[in-house]
């Protein structure tokens, strides 16, 4: 099982105002910056518990919609059949709609992360407020969404730790994974990441 990493991902620095702006009150979060990556990380949390480390828990989201849009049907489809095989987390709504949410707020896009690769694999990247890029795993199924169609296949038996989530990011960021955490059984401390004035 791996260790869970759950956060927000942008290429520029986000104002603290606009993040806060953006975000419900009920969202705390801290800002990150990983000089290696080049990339900023958006850490959330409820506020009467910020965490000790950041990245290592999942984003609150008892003030975020948790239905899809209409231009998600396959999405919305492949949840409802996860949810019927008790598989649901693994496409966590509130990441889609967060995302979906701060790319258009913030004029940027968004990776949204969640995966500890023992029952989530999740990562999502959104572009002026809408979806571009889905990876999911939900039991048995993998899930991929590019180019406005949703594919699924049978997952492969061999995966490695955080395999969705590390695609992501070596995408989003054309660096390495492993650089702050995503893949490794032991991540660096505090996943590299050097914490910012808010």
């Amino acid at each position: 099982m791996g260790y869970l990493i759950s956060g927000l991902f942008m290429k520029e620095k986000p104002a603290p105002e606009a993040l806060r702006q953006a975000l419900p009150s009920s969202i705390g979060f801290n800002i990150y910056f990983h000089p290696t990556l080049s990339v900023y990380a958006i850490d959330t949390f409820r506020p009467s518990k910020p965490p000790t480390y950041p990245l290592t828990t999942p984003i609150p989201s008892i003030d975020i919609p948790l239905e899809l849009g209409s231009h998600l049907s396959e999405i919305a489809e492949a949840y409802a059949e996860a949810k019927r095989q008790q598989v649901a987390n693994g496409l966590p709504r509130s990441y889609i709609n967060i995302a979906e949410s701060l790319s258009k707020s913030l004029n940027q896009p968004v990776l949204a992360v969640f995966s500890d690769d023992d029952v989530c694999d999740f990562a999502c990247i959104a572009e002026k407020g809408v979806i571009k890029s889905l990876w999911a795993r939900c039991g048995e199924v993998e899930y991929r969404f590019e180019n406005e169609t949703l594919q699924s296949n049978r997952a492969a038996e061999d995966t490695h730790i955080h395999q969705n989530a590390a695609e992501a990011i070596k995408i989003f960021t054309g660096g390495s994974p492993e650089l702050i955490g995503f893949g490794l059984l032991d991540p660096p401390d505090n996943f590299g990441l050097e914490r910012l004035n808010t």
